[in-house]
């Protein structure tokens, strides 16, 4: 990257940019590479810029840094500092002592006239793709809440008749392997919405203990929700949220409740 300076000169603003270009040392002290040793003997020869190692500084608050004024300073503190690397005619090596910003850069080289320095390229950036979509072992064919004889009877029969369930509220979900494994159980994840959209109660229905449901098959699971619903007509919004398979692998939902299902009461 670089700026117009005044008289047609142009400021490099990323040194990197710098790297393979021919540069003419001005009257300035040149270092053996790591030390302080100082070498005059080189002023007014030609290099090759070999590499930039950036100098490291430590980060300031923006507030702190718009009170600094423009110039080296702020240029090492926003990371434009580096020492530069260069080769000479002869083979010899040196760099510049100290780290070099775009301001200072005239006081150590100048780019040898001829040359051009292009804008350094920043890595092609491309947008993710789109995440797809989960696919569905198991889908809800079916989801509501209410009073239903036939639901009342399979609590009953599942509480070995002891329920006290006659005219109350139940929900039933109604689901499919939809997987070439045999599924041996599945947490659903029930919403329950009011008239404005809140969520008003959120409950889990996990298939029973030893069931097994083999591929393309389909089956229903029952549970009591009177307690949360009451007597208010509610939405649903039901969605798979884990599947545990015969051979001992999972399926978990990723947050997107892509395997969902929605009903009234």
């Amino acid at each position: 990257m670089f700026v117009e300076r005044g008289f047609g000169q142009t400021a490099v603003q990323d040194l990197s940019s710098l790297v393979g270009k021919q540069m003419v040392v001005q009257r300035t002290a040149l270092c053996q590479p790591g030390t302080f040793n100082a070498v005059l003997t080189y002023a007014g020869k030609t290099a090759t810029v070999l590499a930039t190692t950036p100098k490291k500084m430590p980060k300031i608050p923006q507030s702190a840094m718009r009170r600094i004024p423009q110039g080296q300073m702020r240029e090492l503190l926003e990371g434009k500092g580096a020492v530069m690397l260069l080769k000479f005619e002869d083979g010899t090596e040196l760099d510049t002592c100290a780290a070099v910003t775009p301001s200072t850069m005239s006081d150590f080289v100048a780019l040898v006239p001829g040359q051009t320095i292009e804008p350094t390229s920043k890595p092609a950036t491309s947008n993710p793709p789109p995440a797809q979509p989960q696919n569905c072992p198991v889908s809800i064919t079916d989801l509501t809440s209410g009073n239903s004889f036939k639901a009342d009877m399979i609590v009953s029969l599942e509480s070995q008749g002891n329920s006290r369930s006659i005219g109350k509220s139940f929900l039933t979900v109604k689901y499919q392997n939809n997987s070439n494994a045999d599924v041996t159980g599945i947490r659903f994840r029930v919403s329950y919405y009011n008239s404005v959209q809140e969520v008003q109660h959120v409950s889990d229905v996990i298939t029973p203990t030893g069931a097994k449901l083999k591929p393309k098959k389909s089956f229903s699971v029952v549970q009591s929700d009177w307690v949360s619903v009451g007597t208010e007509r509610m939405h649903l919004v039901g969605w798979v949220d884990k599947v545990a398979f015969a051979d001992g692998t999972s399926w978990t939902d990723d947050g997107t409740h892509t395997c969902k299902a929605t009903s009234k009461r």
